[in-house]
């Protein structure tokens, strides 16, 4: 899709650094559609859009105002993806303004009101303490036990697991051991991440028995970097043999910020910790409800 609405300007300098850190082709298309949709149906350019036009558009597509080919209304969820979507192009602007600081965007998507679709997670999705020591059990001596026991204590996700690189693993000045997390895209900062001291020593083992030919802490039986589909298939089979079905890293690491969220942590250390926006902790802090007294717990799994 193409929109004779945007400018080069944007094309070849926002959109050119923007693209380049979705890495598969439909995630691309699909940012590039709704970006001209908007644009299209505004009759400007990406950058020329105010406040305003933000909460017109969304009211039209809210109100049925703008249907799909076939006539349908577009769902809660697919006008949220939309919003989501460009307000993530938009941040891109903003928070690289030593890049774009030339360009007259004023981030007119912080403020549209819409219709949020229930991101709450069921209580009956989470993996319990137990459970998760269960699982560790089971997978001690594996690969899949220091990479479990990252998602859940640290909360990282599978992208940044099987990007992990045996340089990644660095000692503070207090010898405590810090996990360097590098983002996809290369005008974002790295994040550092304390490795709990309970975990430490079993990760400067394993990180001994990696061969120096390694690229990445985990591996293949070729020593190749995982994929994030290899890394599910794995573990789905190996927590299988344990008697749990459909585990995969994304349930365990969103237990693990249920768990954050029951002992107490705010939405801010939260979001810090997993490395994601802060108004996304809803997700796991909204099935507390479901919860009545039950004391705050820490996650470290005796």
């Amino acid at each position: 899709m193409e929109s004779r609405y945007i400018s080069d300007e944007f094309k070849n300098r926002v959109w050119a650094l923007f693209s380049a850190q979705l890495h598969k082709t439909n995630t691309r298309n699909a940012y590039w559609t709704a970006v001209c949709r908007i644009c299209d149906y505004l009759k400007k350019d990406f950058l020329e859009i105010t406040a305003a036009d933000a909460q017109e558009y969304f009211d039209m597509l809210s109100s049925g105002g703008i249907t799909k080919k076939n006539g349908d209304r577009y769902t809660v969820a697919s006008i949220y993806i939309f919003y989501s979507q460009l307000r993530a192009v938009s941040n891109f602007i903003i928070e690289n303004n030593s890049t774009f600081h030339d360009l007259a965007h004023k981030a007119p998507f912080t403020f549209v009101k819409i219709k949020e679709p229930s991101q709450t997670v069921e209580l009956s999705y989470m993996l319990s303490i137990k459970d998760i020591g269960r699982i560790l059990t089971a997978l001690k001596g594996t690969d899949l036990y220091f990479i479990t026991n990252l998602a859940f204590r640290l909360g990282l996700s599978s992208n940044n697991i099987i990007k992990l690189r045996p340089s990644d693993v660095q000692v503070a000045k207090n010898d405590r051991l810090l996990l360097e997390i590098r983002p996809d895209s290369p005008l974002k900062s790295s994040r550092h991440l304390v490795v709990p001291e309970d975990m430490a020593a079993d990760l400067q083992k394993y990180l001994d028995t990696v061969p120096l030919s390694c690229k990445t802490l985990f591996h293949n039986t070729r020593y190749e970097p995982l994929t994030r589909k290899t890394l599910d298939y794995n573990l789905k089979k190996a927590t299988e043999k344990a008697g749990y079905k459909g585990v995969t890293l994304q349930r365990i690491r969103t237990s693990a910020g249920h768990h954050m969220a029951k002992a107490g942590a705010t939405p801010t250390s939260i979001a810090l910790q997993l490395g994601i926006n802060e108004r996304h902790v809803t997700r796991f802090t909204g099935s507390l409800d479901e919860l009545e007294g039950q004391a705050s717990e820490k996650l470290k799994i005796d």
